[in-house]
């Protein structure tokens, strides 16, 4: 099985603007079988394993 590392910021994250929680001022995120690396994981099967390493607000960070 290969492995195929998705490291980004919070569109691999997952990010969802719909999903925002008042009460700690924080976004949820979207399901893995919404997310990009998700429907990537599917598109390619099981002879590899997408591993998701997306950070929320990196760009901030960075």
């Amino acid at each position: 099985m290969k492995s195929i590392l998705c490291y980004g910021d919070s569109n691999t994250w997952g990010f969802d603007p719909n999903q925002y929680n008042p009460n700690t001022e924080a976004f949820a995120h979207c399901s893995r079988d919404v997310r990009w690396t998700g429907r990537l994981q599917r598109l390619l099967g099981g002879d590899y394993y997408v591993i998701e390493a997306g950070l929320r607000e990196a760009e901030e960070i960075a």
